[in-house]
C-alpha cells in the first residue's frame, strides 16, 4: 500500500516534469535544437517566484505572473542574441549555446542568491485526501492536473491549429516556407518564449517541493530531456506519459531505498537508465532523421505547397 501511495505521489512530481519536458519538445519541434538550458530556466522560475512573492511580499497570483513574464523575456532574449545568429551553425553548435546559457544562469543565481538553501512556501494547498484506499496530498493531483493541462492544450494547438502547422513546416524548410509569406525567425521566437515559460512556471511550482538552491533546480532537466527523448522529441502526449513513468519511479524508488537501506542515489539514475534502454533497445532509435516527423501530424500542406512552389 505504501508504494502505491508514493507511486501516485509521484504523479505530481511527473506533472511538473511533464511541464518542463513540453517546453523541450516545443522547441525542439520549432528549431530543432535540444534546449539544455531548460533546467536554468526553471532554476530562474523558482529563485523569481522567491524573489516577487517572498522578498517584496506580492500576492502568489501576481508573483506567478510576473515569473511566467520573466520567462517569455529570457526566452526571446535567448532567440534573438543567440539561436538567431546561430541560425545556420551546426546542430551540435547550437546544443552547446544552450549549455553555455545553463552555465550563465546558474553563475548569476549564485551571484544575486548565493549557494545557501532557500525555502518557499507552497502556493497550493497541502490538505490530504484519500484516493484508491491512500492518503495523498492535494498539490499532488493539482500538480498533475497542471501537466495534464498543459500538455492537451499543446497536443491541440500544434495539431489543430494553422501556427502549430507552420512551426512544423518552418522546422522542416524554413525557405520553402518562407516562399509562403511566414516568418521562420517570428515562429522560432513565440515557440522558444512558450518555452521558457513552461520551464519558469515549472520552476515555481517545483521550488517548494526541491527547496531553492542553482545546482537543485539545474537536476530537473534531466528527467524532463529523457521524458521528451522517450516522446521522441515530437510527441506531447508520449512525453507526458514518460514524465509521469519518471516521477512515479523516483517516488517508489526514494521509498524503497529507505526501508530496504539500498544505495543511495537509484532514484537519480532512473532517468540515465530509462534513456538507456531507449538507445539500446533494437529500433527504439534511429528511426528518424535529422528533423522526426510529427507523429500527431495529419497532412501539413502547407508544407507541401511550399515544397511544390520552390520547385517549380
Amino acid at each position: 500500500m505504501e508504494i502505491w501511495r508514493f507511486a501516485l505521489i509521484g504523479l505530481g512530481l511527473g506533472g511538473l516534469y511533464a511541464i518542463s519536458a513540453q517546453g523541450i519538445v516545443l522547441i525542439y519541434r520549432a528549431s530543432g535544437v535540444v534546449n539544455f538550458a531548460q533546467g536554468s530556466l526553471v532554476m530562474v522560475g523558482g529563485y523569481a517566484f522567491y524573489e516577487f512573492h517572498e522578498l517584496h511580499a506580492l500576492p502568489s497570483w501576481a508573483s506567478m505572473i510576473l515569473v511566467l513574464s520573466v520567462g517569455a523575456i529570457i526566452g526571446l532574449v535567448i532567440h534573438f542574441l543567440l539561436m538567431r545568429p546561430l541560425r545556420n551553425a551546426s546542430p551540435l553548435a547550437r546544443l552547446v549555446a544552450t549549455l553555455g546559457v545553463l552555465a550563465v544562469l546558474q553563475a548569476a543565481a549564485i551571484i544575486w542568491f548565493g549557494t545557501d538553501v532557500l525555502s518557499v512556501p507552497s502556493v497550493l494547498p497541502a490538505d490530504t485526501i484519500r484516493l484508491a484506499g491512500v492518503t495523498i496530498t492535494e498539490d499532488s493531483l493539482i500538480l498533475l492536473g497542471i501537466g495534464v493541462v498543459v500538455t492537451v492544450v499543446l497536443w491541440l494547438v500544434y495539431r489543430f491549429t494553422k501556427f502549430g502547422q507552420i512551426t512544423t513546416a518552418v522546422s522542416e524548410n524554413e525557405r520553402a516556407a518562407s516562399a509562403l509569406g511566414h516568418s521562420p525567425g517570428a515562429i522560432a521566437a513565440i515557440n522558444w518564449a512558450v518555452g521558457a515559460v513552461l520551464a519558469t512556471g515549472a520552476g515555481a511550482l517545483i521550488a517548494p517541493i526541491t527547496y531553492l538552491q542553482p545546482t537543485q533546480l539545474n537536476e530537473v532537466v534531466l528527467p524532463s530531456i529523457a521524458a521528451a527523448l522517450l516522446g521522441a522529441f515530437a510527441s506531447f502526449p508520449l512525453a507526458m506519459v514518460a514524465a509521469l513513468l519518471i516521477g512515479s519511479a523516483q517516488s517508489v524508488m526514494t521509498y524503497l531505498t529507505t526501508v530496504n537501506n539500498w544505495w543511495s542515489g537509484w532514484s537519480e539514475a532512473i532517468p540515465f537508465i530509462l534513456v538507456i534502454l531507449y538507445l539500446v533497445l533494437p529500433n527504439a532509435h534511429g528511426r528518424y532523421g535529422p528533423h522526426p516527423p510529427d507523429p500527431d501530424r495529419r497532412s501539413y500542406h502547407c508544407c507541401d505547397r511550399c515544397y511544390d512552389r520552390v520547385a517549380g
